[in-house]
This record gives C-alpha cells, structure tokens and sequence, in this order.
C-alpha cells in the first residue's frame, strides 16, 4: 500500500508538455492478403495522441479487395515508429467466398510518410458457416500527418490537453 501513495503523487507532479499532440494521419494503402487473389487498394485514416517518442489513437481502413470484395478495420493502435494495432475487420461477400469478420492484429513501422505493416486477422464469424484460415496479409501506405492546433481543457492542475 506504501507504493500505491508515492505513485499517484508521482503522476500528479509529471506536467503535460506542450509537445504532446493531436494527429490525423490519412492516406492510401495497397495490401496483399494471402487469402485473397488480387491487391487490395483503400484508404487509411488513423488518429494519434502523444508526443515526438510516440502516442495511442485509432485507425480506420476501407479497401477494395475484389469487384464484389470489400474490407472495413476499424480499431486502436500504439507507437511511434513501430507500433501495434488492434481492431475489428469485417469482409464483405465475394464471388466465390462469405462474408466474414474477427479481429485484426497488426504490426507496423514508419520512416517519414512510407508505412509498412503486417496484419493478421483471425475470422470467428461468417454467414455461411464455412470459416477461412487466419488472414496474413502486407500493408504499404502512404501517410501525411495533420497536426491540429492544441487546445487546452483547463482543470485544477491545469495539465490536460487535445
């Protein structure tokens, strides 16, 4: 119990930092699922709190993986330049396949605007019954981040920011 009183003063006493920022990150993407035929093309939209050593946020992605074939994510993520996500991804009916959905593993790392990521996802879920294997797929995309002005929540300490 001792150790639980000098940590919640510690965390009181460490001072939000005028780096620590909002970020939209949106871009095309290309994918190449090892269950599906073709390359996937879509978009990305990710959303990140934090500083220059790294934040959490959110992703969203839509892709185009067949003519009848489409591929929604949606779900959290963490890191800087290499980072891990964890979501949801639902894909649509296709000619010779159901639809599915489960979730969506992935590892990713950036250098400037160039993102390469691995994902897996796991479907638990179909229409038919008839459950594919374990999805493994490569990520490449393109990102230009959009940082939005902070704005500050002024509280007793005064240490929140957007």
């Amino acid at each position: 119990m001792r150790y639980a009183v000098l940590v919640v003063p510690l965390f009181w006493a460490v001072p939000c930092h005028a780096d620590e920022l909002t970020t939209i990150i949106p871009g095309p993407l290309l994918s190449k699922s090892f269950l599906e035929k073709g390359v996937g093309y879509g978009v990305e939209v990710s959303m990140m709190y934090g500083g220059r050593m790294g934040g959490v946020g959110g992703f969203t992605q839509a892709e185009i993986l067949s003519k009848q074939r489409r591929r929604f994510a949606l779900g959290a993520q963490a890191g800087s330049f290499v980072g891990l996500e964890a979501g949801w991804a639902v894909v649509t009916e296709g000619e010779d396949s159901s639809r599915w959905s489960g979730p969506h593993l992935g590892l990713y790392g950036s250098v400037g605007v160039a993102n390469m990521g691995l994902r897996f996802t796991i479907p638990v879920e179909n229409d038919a019954g008839d459950l594919p294997g374990l999805d493994f797929g490569v990520v490449f995309s393109l990102k230009l981040p959009l940082t939005l002005p902070n704005l500050e929540f002024p509280t007793a300490h005064d240490r929140f920011y957007l």
